[in-house]
């Protein structure tokens, strides 16, 4: 049963009103990036308490963007068997004991429960894309918005509340604290996907339809995705700005601090650059139904990365001004990616492991960008090379957005 859109007055038989699923997958969002942000602002009080070193810290952020590669092309067959809102709910149930557990051991199994915690966000980042394009087919702009819009918001309220609920609660509660969100994410999921199957469609056997629709009769095959030239441009898109995001997260405080800021100035940038990608990833999903606008909006975005990246390394002293571009071109390139993503595959079958494949090139890629501009700053002893490898990396990011932008679907 398809369901309207985002402004149909009723739902099939057995389904929720579709403002419902549309929260739903908005609290969905709200839990795939925070888990791991919360972990910065008190990465010292960690490494100072369990005893370990500046780089073992460190794994605790990179680990899972490792899992979203490791993990992403099992997503599609997780769907397929238990249904994308069985796999969703499996995987905030697995992340919410994540979460919780985490601070309360030693380093060695806070690693552990990190991969787990890693590898059930894998799971939303590649099926919420694919429910969007399956329960909103005729208006998708608003729900890939809104979705997109949860990402970003996920990782800037944790990177706003953590330090201050550690000074009142201590690090180790103030990271199991965002267990809470996610267990208000499952339980609204549940009640509103699970729980809300008319019994006809609760008893069909997941291998022959998801959730209670049919499947195609030829559903997409995984390794005819990852032969389709058109999936490799979309993924090469998604993986390049995932670079530029992770690198410029995890660099531009020392950049700007080098450069002559202080602290506090620093930290404000890259919480600046992060808030400000609200506003791309509410604009552009909302403006991309028209291809001549599609192609403008990918060039447009990697200009702004450009812009960012030149700034900061010429007039570092302007960086507001840099940031405030630079935070619309990140969030916008995001959110392009994801739309892509359900726009351009031919159904939900489809989309499944277009998104699976996307996500395991585009984090494979992305967890490469802070040891890549690490490794340059360290050969060259300044910041101007890692800065202007990352300037080419984001004119290739334009060429591939433009090329990704394109009308033909795959399946």
């Amino acid at each position: 049963m398809s369901i309207a859109g985002p402004g149909a007055a009723t739902m099939t038989a057995g389904r929720p009103h579709s403002s419902w699923l549309f929260v739903a997958i908005v609290l969905v969002g709200l839990n795939l990036r925070g888990p791991i942000v919360a972990v910065s602002p008190v990465l010292d009080d960690i490494r100072h308490d369990l005893a370990v070193t500046s780089a073992s810290a460190g794994l605790l952020t990179t680990v899972p963007v490792l899992c979203f590669a490791a993990v992403s092309p099992a997503v599609a067959l997780l769907a397929r068997r238990a249904g994308a809102n069985g796999a969703v709910a499996l995987s905030l149930a697995v992340l919410a004991v994540a979460v919780a557990l985490r601070p309360w051991a030693g380093f060695g199994l806070m690693i552990v429960a990190t991969v787990f915690l890693g590898a059930a966000i894998a799971v939303g980042n590649v099926l919420l894309p694919v429910i969007v394009r399956r329960d909103f087919p005729r208006r998708p702009g608003p729900a890939l918005s809104a979705s997109t819009t949860s990402l970003i918001v996920s990782a800037a309220i944790p990177a706003l509340l953590t330090a201050p609920l550690a000074s009142l609660l201590g690090w180790r509660a103030a990271l199991a604290v965002w267990a809470g969100l996610v267990v208000v994410a499952l339980v609204f999921w549940w009640t509103t996907y699970m729980s809300a199957r008319s019994p006809s469609t609760a008893s069909v056997n997941p291998a022959s339809a998801e959730d209670g629709a049919p499947l195609p009769a030829a559903p997409a095959s995984k390794v005819a995705v990852w032969r389709a030239p058109a999936a490799w441009e979309l993924g090469l898109f998604f993986g390049l700005q995932s670079l530029l995001f992770y690198a410029t997260t995890a660099w531009l405080p020392t950049v700007l601090r080098d450069a002559g800021l202080d602290a506090t100035a620093a930290g404000s940038a890259l919480s600046l650059l992060q808030l400000l990608g609200i506003a791309g990833a509410i604009a552009v999903p909302m403006i991309i139904g028209r291809m001549t606008i599609r192609y403008a909006t990918a060039a447009v975005l990697a200009g702004l990365w450009i812009v960012l990246l030149a700034g900061v390394a010429l007039a570092p002293e302007v960086w507001i001004l840099w940031c405030l571009l630079g935070g619309v071109g990140q969030g916008g390139s995001l959110a392009l990616g994801l739309s892509l993503i359900a726009l351009r595959s031919t159904g939900p079958d489809a989309a499944r492991n277009v998104s699976a494949m996307v996500q395991t090139v585009g984090y494979s890629l992305g967890a490469a960008g802070p040891v890549l501009v690490g490794s340059i700053h360290a050969a060259t002893d300044g910041w101007s090379m890692p800065l202007y490898a990352l300037i080419a990396l984001a004119v290739a990011c334009g060429v591939m957005g433009v090329r990704a932008a394109s009308p033909r679907t795959i399946s």
